[in-house]
């Protein structure tokens, strides 16, 4: 199976959206701070009005930078002078950076880095894809009525496949993940055997072992709220003991959590703060 290679320690180190505690979140201070830290970097993934993967994680400019409308009814050339924003939680309130797209940001944290690309809210506006490029048990059905106003998963997923090629990036090198099963189905019609994780959170820690397990069939594991994993150790067990199966936990932001997503033995925490895990580490020991 295809991705990133087994954790040398349990768990090891992600950072989410590069390292958004260390700098505006997907952008390329953010992105090379966590590949500097611990190798493995988790960043969000859309697509722009001229069919090019940007790296940007919620549905609208307006909410981190300095943009406006929907990423997917912007051009290359509006996205180009956009600036993200740092998150105020993390003291970068003041702080941005250039919002970048996929296939520069591969290029420019170079080789050797291993990376988790999250789909973003994505949609079928085609109708149903050929027979047989669905899992058993998966349809259309779970995207949103109006997704994103103007994302179709294949769409997304072609854009992402033009940067991963021009960058000569790997399929091994990435791990892919969405709260989507139609967005994943989108990924395994390109890459069968590309690794494909199915995102929950902890909303999910109430349902029967065998209802949830279901989700999680045709996947390659599962990106797990870091509270539902610890709330659900039997999940965790379930989804690592199936072979080659990953489970990682998000998102961890300080040394008692990493050390619940420890106890709870998942395989990968995704962090904003990759500078820190070393620490985080040591005062578990």
């Amino acid at each position: 199976m295809a991705g990133l290679a087994a954790p040398r320690s349990h768990p090891a180190a992600v950072g989410h959206r590069g390292a958004e505690g260390v700098a505006p979140e997907n952008t390329l201070p953010a992105l090379t701070a966590g590949a500097a830290a611990v190798g493995t970097v988790e960043t969000d993934v859309t697509v722009s009005a001229d069919g090019t993967a940007w790296l940007y994680h919620d549905e609208v400019l307006d909410l981190r930078s300095n943009g406006t409308g929907r990423p997917c009814a912007a051009t290359d050339s509006v996205l180009g002078r956009v600036a993200v924003a740092g998150g105020a939680v993390y003291g970068l309130a003041n702080v941005t950076a250039p919002m970048m797209q996929l296939e520069p940001a591969l290029k420019a944290v170079g080789g050797g880095v291993d990376w988790m690309l999250d789909i973003k809210t994505c949609g079928w506006p085609d109708g149903p894809p050929p027979a047989g490029i669905l899992p058993a048990g998966v349809t259309i059905a779970d995207a949103p009525a109006e997704p994103n106003g103007c994302v179709s998963c294949p769409a997304l997923v072609g854009a992402i496949g033009r940067a991963l090629k021009a960058a000569a990036t790997p399929i091994d090198a990435v791990v892919f993940t969405s709260t989507q099963p139609s967005a994943l189905a989108a990924v395994r019609s390109r890459w069968p055997g590309a690794a494909a994780v199915l995102s929950r959170d902890a909303k999910a820690a109430w349902r029967p072992l065998r209802s949830l397990l279901a989700d999680f069939v045709p996947w390659t594991g599962g990106a797990l709220e870091w509270r539902l994993a610890v709330a659900r150790p039997d999940l965790v067990a379930a989804l690592t003991a199936r072979p080659g199966g990953r489970v990682y936990g998000w998102t961890v932001r300080g040394g008692r959590a990493w050390r619940a997503v420890e106890c709870a033995g998942v395989g990968w925490g995704i962090t904003s703060f990759p500078d820190r895990v070393v620490g985080w580490r040591a005062e578990s020991k």
